[in-house]
């Protein structure tokens, strides 16, 4: 039994999100696109076939934020912003 009939990802999202947080980590937004690869990683899991493509989607996502935030903090330094 689920405790919201539409939503639980949504929630399990946020908590992982939260729980990026409190460890130093940005937060990620699993893309539309990455829907897929997102629910085979959580059903691989579930069989007991591991995390590791679970941890990979995760990682990735973090190392692209953290390029954004490059990227942000480049183009602040370019424009003479320390």
């Amino acid at each position: 039994m689920h405790p919201f009939p539409d939503g639980n990802g949504r929630c399990a999202r946020i908590l992982l999100n939260l729980i990026l947080e409190i460890n130093g980590y940005k937060e990620i937004i699993i893309n539309y696109t990455d829907s897929p690869r997102y629910y085979e990683s959580l059903d691989k899991y579930a069989t007991n076939k591991g995390l590791d493509d679970f941890y990979n989607l995760i990682l990735e996502n973090e190392y692209e934020v953290l390029e954004d935030y490059k990227n942000e903090i480049d183009k602040a330094k370019a424009y003479g912003y320390n």
